[in-house]
């Protein structure tokens, strides 16, 4: 490490070797965080890859600051805390401390992949196929996608109108999937879909090709409410009471 340029105070270096890192792309996220009360955070970030590294650091103006619950401390010199915590699932994570006092502190979070790490999303599913089975139903299917390590969940996204881009997610599926009835449809209507696959690493593929389906007409007619009652009130009202009909749709 070098260092250039005047110091117009002391300083300290800190530094922590570690192995079994990505040599060519470590860091994923970071979180940064001020404040003044004990219990210490960086804010959470949360990691895209498995069996990662959080690495916190942090520096308080008067106090010590000692590590989070799951950390190890590194380093404590002169109060200021280097820790660190492996964790073997993706997630919200944040580097966390206590202070020994109240005092104005800064922690910082970043997350180290692990070598090896999965960055290779699955191949987009395919022959994804869309048919309208009623005015409030359409039923998909698809050709799984493949991964290198697994494909663990599908996201069935839609559109409505025909020739729409702005796909949004309905519903997310196990790895195991390759069909979906999509019932949160309206009658008389155009929709378009595709199917996006992911890993337990969080790579999303490609979105399958787009299939589209027009909902059928709602022609059937509610069921004749039943069982009307009339009550005489007062000379001035009369109640009506009755049996809720029925329909296909609602």
């Amino acid at each position: 490490m070098t260092l250039t340029g005047n110091a117009t105070s002391s300083f300290q270096i800190y530094q922590v070797e570690y192995a079994n890192a990505d040599v060519n792309a470590p860091l994923d996220v970071v979180s940064a965080a001020i404040g003044t009360a004990s219990s210490v955070s960086s804010g959470t970030a949360t990691t895209k890859f498995p069996n990662e590294l959080v690495f916190g650091f942090s520096i308080a103006d008067s106090v010590g600051v000692n590590p989070g619950p799951g950390f190890t401390a590194e380093s404590t010199f002169r109060g200021n805390l280097v820790e660190d915590m492996t964790v073997s699932t993706t997630g919200s994570y944040a580097a966390l401390g206590t202070a020994t006092g109240i005092s104005n502190w800064f922690m910082q979070m970043a997350t180290l992949k692990a070598a090896n790490a999965d960055t290779i999303p699955p191949t987009a599913p395919s022959s994804l196929t869309a048919l309208a089975t009623g005015p409030t139903q359409v039923n998909l299917s698809w050709t799984a996608s493949t991964d290198n390590v697994g494909v663990t969940g599908y996201f069935v996204q839609r559109c409505s109108g025909s020739g729409c881009t702005n796909f949004s997610q309905v519903a997310s599926l196990p790895g195991n999937t390759t069909a979906y009835n999509d019932t949160s449809v309206a009658p008389s209507t155009t929709y378009n879909y595709q199917i996006v696959a992911t890993d337990a690493s969080g790579n999303p593929s490609l979105p399958s090709n787009p299939a589209s389906a027009t909902t059928l007409a709602d022609t059937q007619a509610p069921t004749a409410p039943s069982n009307l009652a009339v009550a005489v009130v007062s000379n001035t009202q009369i109640n009506l009471t009755w049996t809720a009909s029925t329909d296909n749709v609602e």
